[in-house]
């Protein structure tokens, strides 16, 4: 029975996120905090003159964070998939050790053919392993 599975996920994709998008993520709640105060001063004062102001603030405020938060969800995606490529490419590359660049990413995608759109990648992360070797 898996509790809170979808809170631990995004949690640690915010954990492994760039600072930028950390900081990113923090001022949204800032401005929504603000605003809420702001909403509610006006609300308590009866003056409409800045409701509306208010509320586009607070859509807007809610809207980035919405955005944030699913750019740091596809950054988290990325990352995974580089990770699992790279992960078989040093694989495949300790397999075949005769093979220069070349012939490692068309014997690679030859084999794994899911990753033919990821070409220019895949020869990067390649030299970055014949790098390191």
């Amino acid at each position: 029975m898996v509790r809170y599975g979808r809170l631990r996920r995004f949690l640690s994709e915010i954990a492994g996120s760039p600072l930028v998008e950390k900081v990113s993520l923090i001022l949204p709640f800032v401005i929504l905090g603000i605003d809420v105060h702001i909403l509610n001063y006006s609300l308590h004062r009866m003056d409409f003159e800045i409701v509306l102001p208010a509320v586009i603030l607070l859509v807007l405020s809610l809207i980035e964070i919405v955005v944030v938060v699913d750019e740091i969800h596809v950054t988290a995606l990325k990352m995974s998939r580089e990770r699992e490529l790279t992960i078989k490419l040093e694989k495949f590359v300790l397999e075949n050790p005769e093979l220069n660049v070349k012939d490692v990413v068309n014997r690679f995608i030859k084999k794994h053919p899911e990753y033919k759109e990821l070409r220019r990648d895949i020869y990067h992360l390649v030299c970055q392993i014949f790098e390191e070797k």
